[in-house]
Protein backbone atom coordinates (compact mmCIF):
# COMPACT_ATOMS: atom_id res chain seq x y z
CA UNK A 1 0.00 0.00 0.00
CA UNK A 2 1.15 3.61 -0.54
CA UNK A 3 3.11 5.15 2.38
CA UNK A 4 3.28 1.32 3.91
CA UNK A 5 6.83 0.35 5.01
CA UNK A 6 8.32 -2.99 4.12
CA UNK A 7 7.41 -5.95 6.24
CA UNK A 8 11.21 -6.31 7.02
CA UNK A 9 10.83 -2.89 9.06
CA UNK A 10 8.82 -4.42 11.40
CA UNK A 11 10.20 -6.45 13.98
CA UNK A 12 9.48 -10.12 13.62
CA UNK A 13 9.99 -13.21 16.01
CA UNK A 14 13.76 -13.92 14.33
CA UNK A 15 14.44 -10.26 15.02
CA UNK A 16 18.04 -10.22 16.35
CA UNK A 17 17.37 -6.82 18.80
CA UNK A 18 13.51 -6.80 19.30
CA UNK A 19 11.95 -8.66 21.30
CA UNK A 20 8.08 -9.25 22.42
CA UNK A 21 9.06 -9.94 26.27
CA UNK A 22 11.56 -10.24 29.27
CA UNK A 23 12.67 -13.67 28.48
CA UNK A 24 13.30 -12.97 25.03
CA UNK A 25 15.04 -9.40 25.98
CA UNK A 26 17.46 -11.22 27.93
CA UNK A 27 18.31 -14.21 25.75
CA UNK A 28 18.59 -11.69 23.02
CA UNK A 29 21.26 -10.08 25.48
CA UNK A 30 23.53 -13.14 26.13
CA UNK A 31 23.55 -13.96 22.33
CA UNK A 32 24.72 -10.32 21.53
CA UNK A 33 27.63 -11.09 24.47
CA UNK A 34 28.05 -14.56 23.15
CA UNK A 35 29.17 -13.71 19.30
CA UNK A 36 30.78 -10.24 20.22
CA UNK A 37 32.54 -10.64 23.68
CA UNK A 38 36.23 -10.60 22.26
CA UNK A 39 35.98 -7.56 20.05
CA UNK A 40 34.14 -5.92 23.13
CA UNK A 41 36.82 -7.10 25.66
CA UNK A 42 39.28 -5.27 23.45
CA UNK A 43 37.60 -2.19 23.14
CA UNK A 44 37.02 -2.65 27.06
CA UNK A 45 40.34 -2.76 27.31
CA UNK A 46 41.64 -0.04 25.49
CA UNK A 47 39.11 2.66 27.40
CA UNK A 48 39.69 1.09 30.90
CA UNK A 49 43.48 1.84 30.68
CA UNK A 50 43.01 5.45 31.95
CA UNK A 51 40.84 4.74 34.50
CA UNK A 52 42.50 1.99 35.94
CA UNK A 53 45.71 4.28 35.96
CA UNK A 54 44.00 7.22 37.65
CA UNK A 55 42.46 4.93 40.38
CA UNK A 56 45.84 3.61 41.40
CA UNK A 57 47.18 7.32 41.55
CA UNK A 58 44.10 8.12 43.68
CA UNK A 59 44.93 5.16 45.92
CA UNK A 60 48.69 5.36 46.31
CA UNK A 61 48.32 9.24 46.86
CA UNK A 62 45.15 8.33 49.70
CA UNK A 63 48.58 7.58 52.22
CA UNK A 64 49.70 11.35 52.07
CA UNK A 65 46.05 11.68 52.79
CA UNK A 66 45.72 9.94 55.98
CA UNK A 67 49.23 11.36 57.36
CA UNK A 68 48.76 15.08 56.80
CA UNK A 69 44.49 14.16 58.62
CA UNK A 70 46.35 12.35 61.38
CA UNK A 71 48.65 14.74 62.53
CA UNK A 72 47.78 17.29 65.38
CA UNK A 73 47.55 21.21 64.86
CA UNK A 74 46.61 23.19 61.87
CA UNK A 75 45.95 21.05 58.45
CA UNK A 76 48.00 22.15 55.35
CA UNK A 77 45.42 21.86 52.54
CA UNK A 78 47.99 22.99 49.77
CA UNK A 79 50.34 19.66 51.09
CA UNK A 80 47.01 17.66 50.78
CA UNK A 81 45.32 19.00 47.54
CA UNK A 82 48.56 19.34 45.41
CA UNK A 83 49.19 15.51 45.34
CA UNK A 84 46.23 15.30 43.22
CA UNK A 85 46.74 17.62 40.72
CA UNK A 86 48.28 14.68 38.52
CA UNK A 87 45.60 13.33 38.52
CA UNK A 88 43.51 15.95 37.12
CA UNK A 89 44.74 15.25 33.07
CA UNK A 90 44.28 11.31 34.04
CA UNK A 91 40.68 11.68 34.93
CA UNK A 92 39.38 13.82 31.98
CA UNK A 93 41.52 11.49 29.84
CA UNK A 94 39.48 8.58 31.45
CA UNK A 95 36.22 10.66 30.99
CA UNK A 96 36.75 10.57 27.36
CA UNK A 97 37.57 7.28 26.84
CA UNK A 98 35.05 5.88 29.06
CA UNK A 99 32.42 7.62 26.32
CA UNK A 100 34.03 6.71 23.47
CA UNK A 101 34.62 2.98 25.25
CA UNK A 102 30.94 2.91 25.37
CA UNK A 103 29.01 4.44 22.19
CA UNK A 104 32.16 2.33 20.31
CA UNK A 105 30.90 -0.92 22.33
CA UNK A 106 26.83 -0.43 21.16
CA UNK A 107 28.20 0.29 17.60
CA UNK A 108 30.24 -2.85 17.53
CA UNK A 109 27.02 -4.71 18.39
CA UNK A 110 25.14 -2.86 15.45
CA UNK A 111 27.69 -4.61 13.35
CA UNK A 112 26.77 -7.72 14.64
CA UNK A 113 22.90 -7.37 14.50
CA UNK A 114 22.67 -6.22 11.12
CA UNK A 115 25.09 -8.45 9.66
CA UNK A 116 28.25 -6.19 9.39
CA UNK A 117 31.38 -6.87 9.59
CA UNK A 118 32.99 -6.59 12.97
CA UNK A 119 35.77 -3.97 12.83
CA UNK A 120 37.05 -2.31 15.89
CA UNK A 121 38.58 0.54 14.49
CA UNK A 122 35.31 1.41 12.61
CA UNK A 123 33.26 1.49 15.92
CA UNK A 124 36.16 3.29 17.73
CA UNK A 125 35.95 5.92 14.49
CA UNK A 126 31.55 6.24 14.66
CA UNK A 127 31.80 6.48 18.35
CA UNK A 128 34.80 9.22 18.87
CA UNK A 129 32.16 11.39 16.46
CA UNK A 130 29.34 11.05 18.73
CA UNK A 131 31.32 11.32 21.93
CA UNK A 132 31.42 15.39 22.05
CA UNK A 133 27.19 15.13 21.42
CA UNK A 134 27.36 12.49 24.39
CA UNK A 135 29.32 14.34 27.12
CA UNK A 136 27.10 17.89 26.14
CA UNK A 137 23.52 15.79 26.56
CA UNK A 138 25.24 13.81 29.56
CA UNK A 139 26.33 17.02 31.32
CA UNK A 140 22.62 18.43 30.98
CA UNK A 141 21.17 14.84 32.28
CA UNK A 142 23.61 15.15 35.04
CA UNK A 143 22.35 18.42 35.60
CA UNK A 144 18.58 17.22 35.33
CA UNK A 145 19.59 14.44 37.94
CA UNK A 146 21.42 16.42 40.35
CA UNK A 147 18.28 18.87 40.36
CA UNK A 148 16.16 15.53 40.65
CA UNK A 149 17.95 14.04 43.90
CA UNK A 150 18.29 17.03 45.86
CA UNK A 151 14.16 17.22 45.77
CA UNK A 152 13.55 14.47 47.59
CA UNK A 153 15.74 12.56 46.18
CA UNK A 154 12.85 9.60 43.55
CA UNK A 155 13.06 12.12 41.19
CA UNK A 156 16.62 11.90 40.76
CA UNK A 157 16.59 8.17 40.87
CA UNK A 158 13.57 8.41 38.24
CA UNK A 159 16.14 10.55 35.76
CA UNK A 160 18.67 8.21 36.42
CA UNK A 161 16.67 5.38 35.11
CA UNK A 162 15.40 7.17 32.19
CA UNK A 163 18.70 8.91 31.44
CA UNK A 164 20.29 5.13 31.29
CA UNK A 165 19.05 5.22 27.62
CA UNK A 166 21.57 8.12 26.83
CA UNK A 167 24.24 6.78 24.64
CA UNK A 168 22.26 4.66 22.68
CA UNK A 169 20.10 7.36 22.21
CA UNK A 170 22.93 9.62 20.81
CA UNK A 171 24.53 6.83 18.91
CA UNK A 172 21.97 5.49 16.96
CA UNK A 173 19.49 8.94 16.24
CA UNK A 174 19.73 13.04 15.81
CA UNK A 175 17.49 15.61 17.36
CA UNK A 176 16.36 16.30 20.76
CA UNK A 177 17.63 13.49 22.61
CA UNK A 178 16.19 14.33 25.98
CA UNK A 179 12.75 14.46 24.67
CA UNK A 180 13.65 11.19 22.88
CA UNK A 181 14.75 9.31 25.85
CA UNK A 182 11.75 10.03 27.46
CA UNK A 183 9.40 9.47 24.97
CA UNK A 184 11.14 5.86 24.76
CA UNK A 185 11.23 5.22 28.45
CA UNK A 186 7.61 5.50 28.95
CA UNK A 187 6.81 3.75 25.16
CA UNK A 188 6.13 0.38 27.86
CA UNK A 189 7.24 2.31 31.40
CA UNK A 190 6.74 -1.40 32.83
CA UNK A 191 9.31 -2.98 30.32
CA UNK A 192 12.15 -0.45 30.18
CA UNK A 193 11.86 -0.27 34.46
CA UNK A 194 12.10 -3.89 34.53
CA UNK A 195 14.85 -3.84 32.06
CA UNK A 196 16.91 -1.23 33.50
CA UNK A 197 16.61 -2.43 37.27
CA UNK A 198 17.76 -5.79 35.88
CA UNK A 199 20.98 -4.16 34.31
CA UNK A 200 21.57 -2.33 37.10
CA UNK A 201 21.23 -5.77 39.75
CA UNK A 202 23.79 -7.58 37.09
CA UNK A 203 26.20 -4.37 37.66
CA UNK A 204 25.60 -4.63 41.03
CA UNK A 205 26.61 -8.36 41.70
CA UNK A 206 29.46 -7.88 39.22
CA UNK A 207 30.53 -4.85 41.58
CA UNK A 208 29.53 -7.15 45.35
CA UNK A 209 31.54 -9.93 43.72
CA UNK A 210 35.25 -7.80 42.79
CA UNK A 211 34.55 -6.62 46.86
CA UNK A 212 34.69 -9.94 48.21
CA UNK A 213 37.56 -10.78 46.15
CA UNK A 214 39.44 -7.64 46.78
CA UNK A 215 38.46 -6.75 50.02
CA UNK A 216 40.63 -10.46 51.65
CA UNK A 217 43.48 -9.24 49.76
CA UNK A 218 44.01 -5.65 50.84
CA UNK A 219 42.86 -6.65 54.73
CA UNK A 220 45.63 -9.66 54.64
CA UNK A 221 48.46 -7.90 52.80
CA UNK A 222 47.78 -4.56 54.05
CA UNK A 223 48.02 -1.06 52.31
CA UNK A 224 51.15 -1.09 49.44
CA UNK A 225 51.74 0.21 46.19
CA UNK A 226 51.69 -3.53 45.46
CA UNK A 227 48.70 -4.21 47.04
CA UNK A 228 47.15 -1.12 45.25
CA UNK A 229 48.25 -2.18 41.95
CA UNK A 230 47.03 -5.71 41.96
CA UNK A 231 43.23 -4.58 43.73
CA UNK A 232 43.03 -2.15 41.06
CA UNK A 233 43.94 -4.75 38.59
CA UNK A 234 41.54 -6.88 39.85
CA UNK A 235 38.94 -4.53 39.80
CA UNK A 236 39.97 -3.44 35.91
CA UNK A 237 38.23 -6.88 34.95
CA UNK A 238 35.46 -6.47 36.75
CA UNK A 239 34.65 -3.34 35.19
CA UNK A 240 35.38 -4.68 31.60
CA UNK A 241 32.72 -7.36 32.00
CA UNK A 242 30.55 -5.29 33.79
CA UNK A 243 30.81 -2.64 30.84
CA UNK A 244 30.49 -5.79 27.95
CA UNK A 245 26.93 -6.83 29.77
CA UNK A 246 25.86 -3.08 29.96
CA UNK A 247 26.30 -2.55 26.47
CA UNK A 248 24.38 -5.52 25.24
CA UNK A 249 21.67 -5.20 27.88
CA UNK A 250 21.05 -1.27 27.04
CA UNK A 251 21.36 -1.64 22.87
CA UNK A 252 18.43 -4.52 23.10
CA UNK A 253 16.15 -2.40 25.73
CA UNK A 254 16.49 0.36 23.35
CA UNK A 255 15.62 -1.69 20.56
CA UNK A 256 12.39 -3.09 22.57
CA UNK A 257 10.92 0.40 24.04
CA UNK A 258 11.29 1.93 20.10
CA UNK A 259 9.94 -1.28 18.96
CA UNK A 260 6.69 -0.59 21.13
CA UNK A 261 6.79 3.87 20.84
CA UNK A 262 6.73 2.91 16.67
CA UNK A 263 7.14 0.67 13.94
CA UNK A 264 10.76 -0.32 13.84
CA UNK A 265 13.50 -3.44 13.08
CA UNK A 266 16.94 -3.76 13.65
CA UNK A 267 16.94 -3.35 9.24
CA UNK A 268 16.36 0.48 10.58
CA UNK A 269 20.28 0.01 11.91
CA UNK A 270 21.43 -0.33 8.47
CA UNK A 271 23.92 2.15 7.24
CA UNK A 272 21.95 4.37 4.88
Amino acid sequence: MPGQLPASYYAGPSDPLVSPDFSGWWSRSFRLVQATWQPLVVIQLITAIPLIIMLIQLDLRQDTLNTQLDTSGAIDWNAIISPFYAVIPVALLAIVFDLIGSLACLQLLVQRATGQPLSIGDALKTAARRAPALLGWGLLAGLMVLVGLLFCILPGIYLLLVFSLLPAVVLLERGNTIGRVFALFHADFGAALGRVLVAAAVAFGISLVEGLITAPITASVGPSTATTIITQLISGVFTIAAGVLAAAFLLTTYADLRARHEPFSTAYLLPQ
